[in-house]
């Protein structure tokens, strides 16, 4: 990079001998710059010229403009000093010589350097909450274009945040209208305000009012429209894509619910009593779930409890003994079997649900809590009791007498059906 100086050099003009026959040039010079940390070290001059960009030649010149080159852009806290090469370097018309401790200058380097920003979410950021401020950070103090003061409000008008792309269409409502957006076309989000860290300001907060839709990608422009306080204008506008973090609450697919009728079967052909007070259930959540927040562990039946609707049957609660996992048509969602315990062998009469033990016992990877109001579906229970005899007509220790018809009343627990005996 180039940065051009005018040395004035007062007393007539100068010239590279003692016998003013030769012309300045770059050798006769030495540069010196101090850079933001007070070291000082050499820069090579390019050319030397006189004041209308001639070379210099033995007629010699009192003002000369000296380039000189250098290796990094500079943020206007740097210092040039020019010297002479040597006390015998540099000489007036009448052969005296420039002792080589003086020197033009300090020259304040010009500020070139483009601000530029940092901000605390990454191009590709996931799990971003409306809750997150995003931060732009920039190297130096900045404000509006044409030197117009940076404020609150009008920083705002600088940044564009959209939402691009979701999974489902977005329905909007207006008054007297419905607009059904598909998801892959852009809608502006205007819920978000800005501020600046005055008076000086070297930041700009971007801060949401309303929640992200879940799992929707979204777009942050920030416009060219900033300058440092030397006028230069900002590098260039800048976009980030970021991906919304989830923030519905994982729920039990409705419909999902269904006992598992071959399980069924199975214990009505086995005698034992204890048996059939089990009943597998198998449903759906639309998300995978963990049993804490660091989605990592799988949910444990101590994680939900079921709810037994006693009314006219014999069973009022049950426990979950054990679930399985399986895999599931959707990915995002788990698919579970329960395997249920009742206190008594269900009648058929009574109704269940299975609910989260607690607002704190099951999560998704997003960190939202199922919530303990969650239910399943409401399912009425199989009929697994064997039939009982409640009475008869025929009292204890009775007598029936057998020359004569008599009948005999028996009474069940339930309706039962005739079965045919087979000989």
């Amino acid at each position: 990079m180039k940065n051009r100086y005018d040395w004035c050099i007062s007393g007539g003009s100068v010239f590279s001998d003692e016998a003013s026959t030769s012309g300045l040039g770059i050798q006769d010079f030495k540069v010196l710059l101090t850079n933001l940390n007070g070291q000082v070290e050499d820069v090579l001059p390019l050319y030397v010229v006189d004041q209308n960009n001639n070379p210099l030649d033995g007629s010699g010149a009192d003002t000369i403009k000296l380039d000189v080159n250098l290796d990094f852009i500079p943020n206007g806290g740097e210092i040039i000093r020019i010297f002479p090469e040597s006390s015998n370097a540099i000489f007036n018309s009448n052969g005296v010589n420039m002792d080589s401790a003086e020197f033009a200058g300090p020259f304040p380097l010009n500020d070139q350097l483009k601000p530029f920003h940092n901000s605390n979410i990454e191009n590709g950021a996931i799990n971003i909450s409306y809750k997150d401020t995003i931060i732009f950070v920039f190297n130096e103090p900045i404000r509006l274009l044409n030197g117009l003061p940076l404020t609150d409000d009008s920083a705002m008008e600088s940044f564009e945040i959209k939402d691009i792309a979701r999974s489902d269409s977005m329905v909007v409502t207006y008054p007297g209208s419905t607009t059904i957006i598909p998801p892959d076309s852009a809608i502006n989000y205007e819920t978000f305000f800005t501020v600046v860290n005055d008076p000086s300001p070297d930041s700009i907060w971007v801060i949401m009012t309303q929640p992200f839709g879940s799992e929707h990608t979204m777009s942050l422009i920030i416009e060219d429209n900033f300058e440092d306080f030397s006028g230069n204008r900002i590098l260039a506008a800048d976009t980030i894509i970021f991906e919304t973090i989830d923030n519905i609450a994982p729920d039990f697919v409705t419909g999902s619910a269904r006992i598992d009728s071959l399980f069924y079967i199975s214990l009505q052909n086995n005698p034992s009593q204890n048996s059939r007070r089990y009943c597998n259930v198998h449903l759906l959540i639309d998300d995978n779930i963990f049993t804490n927040q660091f989605g990592v562990n799988e949910v444990v039946p101590e994680d939900f409890l079921v709810k037994v609707i006693q009314e006219d049957g014999f069973s009022s609660s049950a426990n979950i003994e054990n679930i399985l996992l399986i895999d599931a048509y959707d990915f995002d969602s788990d698919s579970i079997i329960f395997q249920i315990k009742f206190d008594e062998v269900p009648s058929g009469k009574e109704k269940f649900f299975i609910a989260p033990a607690n607002n704190n016992a099951i999560y998704d990877i997003g960190q939202n809590s199922m919530s303990a109001d969650s239910t399943s579906d409401t399912l009425a229970t199989l009929d697994l009791r064997f039939p009982t005899i409640d009475s008869t007509s025929l009292e204890h220790e009775g007598f029936v007498d057998l020359m004569m018809d008599s009948t005999i009343v028996i009474k069940f627990s339930e309706p039962i059906n005739h079965i045919p005996a087979k000989f």
